[in-house]
């Protein structure tokens, strides 16, 4: 008997409520400003070698990460991406220095000046590296920098952190600031000692809203180089806060993002660690958070569990796991996810209980009304359970499949026609596993029959696709793509 392979579906519309912010308004006058992250020029250096330097809760060797564009990789520029088009200009870069950082820092010992109020992290950066070069070192920098006096909105918030960071010679600073200003701002800058001088190798600045820290500075890729991961609240709105996480490595030239998108964003993210899950020897990092206080009509959410990995190139979404399932439609998905992780047992327990479990409840679009949390009131649509025990089934036919039992996925198949006729609410579910079956029982290839029954759901959206998705689940909920219910490779 052999596995299957299974292909990672795109994502093409991710879940909001998990990695952005559809169906919920920031502030009025910040619509845009609250979900961007400032690209900000650091000081730009000729490139240069770098010196080296539950059940479900490990990363399948073989599960292919989705694929994404690299965000700043060999960049002469270091600087985090842009979540959306931006309004604002870009500060002007700082001046070039003509070489790498050469570890040579100024002399120890010199009285540092007073410090002025900044009203962006290019003035910061100009305050900060007044202090390091007349005191020669980072000592009683964060002190300096807290006692800041002029700000209209209060006091400077920063962490200060002295590590290695470019593979050799003395420690660069690293600053997280947020600046008491409106609209609230801030961001990271790290520095470095060249020619006798700190010179600034790192610049962001990006929205905050009362949380910027700086999470870890740890080699997560095994490969001598530490990396700087920080988050910070990027928006507030009615659906709660959402953040974004950023990874970044020194290039030999800057600091450049790891993450195949340049940032990570999720909603209401309530923990957060870099952690080896997997013990190959990297560390991930680990996100919990995505629940909202959703409206009627944006459909009920779950707190969802995200494992970003090393993949050789880049940190990837290697896995997800959400919490429990409450309603009917959520253990179908749980199934669905565990298939992808080709966690066979874990998906037929999913589909079971989707199909046995009394308790689970139901759903219908447009449910009206909530309490006090937030928690929209179920109104289940009476043909919803029938609708999704036909999936459910035709699901557990394909595990089967997957795993070489033949005649186990016959008699699901044989018994999801008897069960749904065309009369029955859950029919187009048997009419896919009929096109599926009719290739797979004479080829016995995995993949064809899935390009067959993918082709059928692409010509029968509204039967297939549409009553498994946000269409019917709300807004905040997953869509399905026609690859998506039939994922063997």
């Amino acid at each position: 008997m052999s596995r299957s392979s299974v292909i990672l579906r795109s994502e093409r519309k991710r879940p909001a409520a998990v990695l952005g912010f559809r169906g919920w308004l920031p502030p009025a006058g910040f619509t845009l400003a609250v979900a961007l992250l400032i690209s900000a020029c650091a000081t730009p250096v000729p490139t240069a070698p770098t010196t080296p330097g539950s059940a479900r809760t490990s990363t399948p060797a073989a599960f292919p990460s989705p694929t994404r564009r690299l965000a700043g990789a060999g960049s002469q520029v270091s600087s985090a991406p842009t979540l959306k088009p931006q309004t604002t200009a870009a500060p002007a870069p700082s001046p070039t220095v003509p070489a790498p950082p050469d570890g040579r820092c100024p002399e120890p010992g010199r009285a540092a000046p007073a410090l002025a109020p900044a009203e962006d992290m290019r003035g910061l950066a100009d305050e900060t590296i007044s202090f390091l070069n007349a005191r020669g070192s980072a000592a009683g920098l964060r002190s300096a920098l807290d006692e800041i006096e002029g700000y209209p909105e209060g006091r400077l918030w920063t962490q200060v952190l002295v590590r290695e960071l470019t593979g050799g010679g003395p420690p660069e600073v690293i600053v997280a600031a947020e600046l008491p200003v409106y609209p609230p701002s801030g961001g990271v800058l790290i520095f470095a000692c060249h020619s006798g001088t700190y010179r600034l190798i790192h610049r962001d600045q990006l929205p905050t809203w009362g949380g910027l820290f700086l999470l870890n500075v740890v080699d997560m890729t095994a490969n001598g180089l530490p990396e700087v991961v920080y988050s910070a609240v990027t928006s507030s709105g009615s659906g709660g806060l959402g953040t974004t996480i950023v990874i970044l490595e020194w290039n030999g030239a800057g600091l450049s993002s790891l993450l195949d998108e340049g940032w990570i964003e999720m909603l209401n993210v309530n923990d957060d660690w870099v952690v080896d899950t997997d013990g190959s020897g990297t560390l991930e990092l680990v996100l919990v958070g995505g629940a909202c206080a959703c409206r009627p009509g944006e459909g009920p959410q779950r707190v969802r569990t995200e494992y970003w990995a090393w993949n050789g190139l880049h940190f990837a979404l290697a896995r997800w796991e959400y919490t429990a399932p409450e309603y009917r439609f959520q253990a179908v998905q749980d199934g669905d996810d565990a298939t992808l992780f080709s966690e066979f047992d874990a998906a037929l327990a999913y589909y079971q209980q989707a199909i046995y479990d009394v308790d689970l409840k139901g759903w219908s679009p447009g449910e009206e009304g909530a309490g006090t949390s937030g928690t929209p009131t179920a109104v289940p649509e009476p043909s919803e359970w029938s609708r999704l025990e036909a999936y459910a089934r035709y699901r557990i036919m394909l595990l089967h499949a997957a795993r070489g039992y033949q005649e186990a996925a016959k008699t699901v198949y044989d018994t999801l026609q008897a069960r749904f006729p065309s009369s029955r609410s859950g029919h187009p579910y048997a009419q896919l596993a009929t096109v599926f079956w009719e290739e797979f029982s004479g080829s016995q290839d995995q993949a064809a029959a899935c390009n067959r029954a993918s082709a059928y759901a692409e010509e029968h959206p509204a039967e297939i696709l549409v009553p498994l998705g946000s269409d019917f689940y709300g807004v905040l909920n997953r869509d399905y793509a026609p690859e998506d219910v039939c994922p063997l490779r």
